[in-house]
């Protein structure tokens, strides 16, 4: 998965430039397995000091 968010931004396949929202449904974590994966998986995109994670109200161009 953190292959596919590098390959998006050097693609620019975003509808906003630079900007990327990943969604993530509550049912697909329900359990421990699944709930580590997606903290491996931000702490990947993290570790590498390429990406920075906001709030999604703070995402260009929202109606406020």
């Amino acid at each position: 998965m953190a292959k596919m968010v590098d390959s998006m931004f050097a693609l620019k396949a975003n509808k906003t430039k630079n900007h990327l929202v990943v969604l993530m449904h509550d049912h697909m974590f329900r359990n421990e397995t699944d709930s580590a994966q997606l903290v491996e998986f931000i702490q990947l995109l993290k570790s590498g000091n390429q990406y920075q994670f906001a709030r999604l109200d703070a995402y260009p161009g929202l109606k406020k």
